[in-house]
């Protein structure tokens, strides 16, 4: 079966929220898969924190929540990244993102799927790699040349308030 990504959620607060945790809509995940949650927040406070995801899936057989990279953009701006393989049976449910400090902020989440990997052997993950400033240009940079069969996943997290 050949590697295939896919976009089963994006969303967020676009006003001010009160709540330093986030919760996806209902998405529904291929058993076997691979999850890819990219979320962001921008915090009142700017206190250092750190991230917690959890879901209500219930699936058999899958892996925890690895963090792929987390960066603090300025005093206020977070962006978290995290996978986590998804087991047999898995049924509908939401992705949640909790804070460990904070007192409120705006919430951006992006959830992936990439099926068709191999779950005995899975691909590997690289860490996070991001230029934090306010131009509207982004860019990514890897280390060497990818080979033919690679997938490369990239995720942006661009905070916006009034």
């Amino acid at each position: 079966m050949a590697l295939a990504i896919s976009s089963l959620y994006t969303g967020g607060t676009p006003v001010y929220s009160a709540s330093i945790a986030f919760t996806s809509g209902t998405v529904t995940p291929t058993a076997h898969s691979l999850l890819i949650v990219n979320w962001g927040i921008q915090l009142n406070n700017g206190a250092t924190t750190t991230f917690t995801p959890t879901d209500n899936f219930g699936d058999t057989g899958g892996g925890a929540w690895t963090e792929v990279g987390a960066l603090q953009g300025n005093t206020y701006q977070y962006a978290t990244a995290w996978t986590r393989l998804i087991g047999a049976s898995p049924s509908a449910g939401a992705v949640t993102v909790t804070a460990s400090t904070g007192s409120s902020g705006y919430h951006a989440m992006a959830i992936d799927q990439i099926t068709g990997e191999n779950t005995t052997t899975p691909l590997p993950r690289v860490g996070v790699s991001a230029v934090v400033n306010y131009s509207a240009t982004g860019s990514v940079s890897l280390g060497g040349a990818p080979a033919s069969t690679s997938l490369i996943w990239s995720g942006a997290y661009v905070p916006s308030h009034p």
